[in-house]
C-alpha cells in the first residue's frame, strides 16, 4: 500500500488480508518480534495488531503522538495527509486493549514524547519503550536537518526512564552517534537508578 499514494486506496478487506500475509510471512522467515509502529487510528491499529499477535511472537505497540495548538496531546499529525486528529489518550486506550508484550511511544518529537509517556503509563502498567524522532526530512534524498544533538537526546532519554521506560533507541533523524552515546552513559545510569529505586522502596 503506497503510504504517500492517495490515487490508489485499497478496500479494507484487502488491507487486512494484506497485514495478515505480511505477520505471516515474518514469522516463517523466523522473525522474534514485531513492532506495531506510529499506531495513531484505531481502526488500522485493528487490523495490524490481531494479525501480529496471532502469530504467537511477542508484540510491540508504538504510539506516535502530535501536541495541538491548545496545547493538548493528539494522535500524530501526518505532514503529507490531510487527517482530523484525534485526543492521543483515548485512542492509545482503545488500541490497548487489542494487547501487548510492551507499549511506548515512537515517531514523535522529543519534546512531545515525555507528555505521551506521562499518558500511557496511566494505561498501561507493563514495559514501556521511546525512541523520538528529530529534526526535518529534506528531499529528494533521506536527510534530516536541524537533529537534537546526542547528549542533548541522552537528557531527554534519562527522563523517560525515570518515567518507567525501560527499552530506549531512536527514530527518524537519529544516528548512529546518538545510540552511541545512549549505549555508553546509560550503563551507569541503570545502576544509579537502581539504587534511588531501592533507597525509596520501588524495587526490593
Amino acid at each position: 500500500m503506497p503510504a504517500l499514494d492517495d490515487f490508489f486506496v485499497p478496500k479494507t478487506d484487502e488491507v487486512k488480508q494484506g497485514f495478515i500475509l505480511q505477520a505471516e510471512l515474518l514469522a516463517e522467515a523466523g522473525a522474534e518480534l514485531i513492532i506495531a509502529e506510529m499506531m495513531r487510528e484505531v481502526n488500522v491499529a485493528g487490523m495490524i495488531i490481531p494479525a501480529a499477535r496471532a502469530t504467537g511472537i511477542p508484540v510491540w505497540t508504538g504510539f506516535s503522538a502530535s501536541m495541538n495548538d491548545a496545547g493538548s496531546l493528539t494522535n500524530y499529525e501526518s505532514p503529507v495527509r490531510d487527517d482530523e486528529t484525534v485526543p492521543f489518550r483515548p485512542m492509545a486506550e482503545d488500541v490497548l486493549e487489542m494487547g501487548c508484550d510492551a507499549a511506548g511511544v515512537m515517531h514523535t518529537s522529543v519534546h512531545n514524547t515525555g507528555p505521551a509517556l506521562t499518558e500511557l503509563s496511566e494505561l498501561w502498567d507493563g514495559p514501556m519503550f521511546a525512541y523520538a524522532e528529530s529534526g526535518h526530512f529534506v528531499p529528494p534524498n533521506w536527510k534530516f536537518e536541524d537533529i537534537i544533538a546526542p547528549l542533548d537526546y541522552l537528557g531527554y532519554v534519562r527522563q523517560w526512564m525515570e518515567q518507567g521506560v525501560q527499552i530506549v533507541g531512536g527514530c527518524c533523524g537519529m544516528g548512529p552517534e546518538h545510540i552511541r552515546v545512549l549505549n555508553e552513559n546509560l550503563a551507569v545510569w541503570d545502576e544509579a537508578l537502581l539504587r534511588r529505586l531501592v533507597r525509596a522502596g520501588i524495587v526490593l
